[in-house]
């Protein structure tokens, strides 16, 4: 009865999806300051109501995975079905001398929808992964900005702007949703549900701390214009504020009109219990570089690296990341995402060591504000040396249907 149960749900799902297909897009803000010299009134409702802007979406999602070696996880070799959504809010407050500020947060939930629906509310229905402040001023040529509260690192680093991130800071359940970005800096707090990572879905949960950028925007002045300097001061979790504590520093140079390319470099310092390491007791650094570049109005890509050392003075357990990929829009209704990544290094990550991971994203568009996709994941285990008949290779078969407002 449950295997009817789920082969009807699946059809169902399969119906609404062949009606309801449209490419991802991020949840776009058009961030309209007050005007000068105003500031908010919230004790005026209306005022409040006028201002604020509100965007959100909502995505069910279905995945199977197999192959896994067991153990591999209560999951694995298996269906899953979730039901997410996301809520952002950008709440413009101040408007003086140049300064303008915002309140921005954003609140997600999920719950599973197949045979493990009796642990829905084992999920978080509302979860605030960020609610900070944001200051932002023009120096001349340059760009400021100021952020405190909790906010998700994604929104700010590791970021060229130049490849579509469908979901902003952080993935949501959809495997094939994975956007380039690096896993190791993922790894801060932007994971939840352990049990899922096998199958590489994540999401954002925050740091608290502070946030500051520098932007140079002349774009007229050659090599040594369009340089930023980016850099975050954070606690990961706060129930153990000296063991979390870390920061991140980050360069990048911008370049290009009709097609833009980006070059980022940066490092986090991170306390022991950061990175969430077994059997850690030293400082952690993650050093890390990324390359984007628009070759034409269709197709961008992608390279990134990554090293994650435990002790910089020894060397040793270091994981490593280097990713490839590439966006393409085929027509203007179908586009495509494809990367590679190679991780080498210690599991302590969660990461299997010396694998190659290949994912497909293959997006459809018909509507405005609906969307669908299917992905693809395959996991490669050839290069471990532990692995024998390579019973530990496997894959994932993933879509998801979303409406977006």
């Amino acid at each position: 009865m449950g295997k009817l149960l789920n082969m009807k749900q699946f059809f169902i799902s399969l119906f609404i999806l062949s009606f309801s297909c449209t490419q991802v897009q991020a949840l776009k803000f058009k961030d309209k300051d007050l005007e000068g010299a105003k500031v908010l009134n919230p004790i005026k409702l209306t005022d409040v109501w006028d201002q604020l802007e509100i965007h959100g979406d909502g995505v069910i999602t279905h995945d199977w995975s197999n192959g896994f070696a067991s153990p591999k996880g209560p999951f694995a070799n298996s269906h899953r079905s979730f039901l997410d959504y996301r809520v952002e809010g950008h709440l413009p407050l101040y408007n003086l001398s140049g300064q303008r500020g915002r309140l921005i947060t954003r609140i997600q939930g999920l719950g599973f929808l197949d045979e493990r629906i009796d642990g829905f509310f084992d999920d978080p229905i509302i979860d605030m992964p960020e609610l900070f402040w944001q200051n932002n001023t023009d120096l001349g040529d340059n760009d400021l900005r100021f952020v405190f509260g909790k906010f998700a690192n994604r929104r700010f680093f590791n970021k060229d702007e130049i490849n579509p991130d469908p979901f902003d800071i952080g993935e949501m359940r959809f495997s094939g949703a994975l956007a380039n970005t690096l896993n190791l800096l993922s790894g801060i707090n932007e994971f939840r549900d352990d049990d899922l990572r096998p199958s590489g879905t994540r999401e954002a949960s925050g740091s608290y701390g502070f946030n500051f950028e520098l932007k140079n925007q002349n774009r007229t002045g050659g090599f040594f214009k369009r340089w930023g300097y980016n850099q975050a001061l954070a606690v990961s979790q706060l129930d153990n504020i000296s063991n979390n504590f870390y920061g991140i520093s980050e360069i990048n140079k911008d370049w290009g009109e009709k097609h833009p390319g980006r070059l980022e470099t940066g490092m986090v310092y991170a306390n022991d219990a950061v990175f969430r390491l077994a059997n850690n007791n030293q400082n952690t650094y993650l050093l890390y570089s990324s390359l984007a570049q628009k070759i034409n109005p269709r197709l961008k890509f992608y390279l990134r690296y990554g090293t994650l050392f435990r002790d910089l003075n020894s060397g040793l357990s270091n994981n490593n990341e280097y990713r490839a990929g590439f966006y393409y829009d085929w027509t203007k209704k179908f586009a495509s995402h494809h990367w590679l990544g190679y991780f080498d290094g210690e599991s302590g990550l969660r990461e299997d060591d010396n694998f190659l991971q290949f994912v497909n994203v293959f997006s459809y568009k018909l509507a405005t504000n609906w969307s669908a996709n299917f992905a693809t994941v395959f996991r490669f285990k050839q290069f471990d040396s532990t692995t024998t008949s390579l019973e530990d290779s496997n894959f994932t078969l993933a879509w998801h249907l979303r409406y977006f407002i």
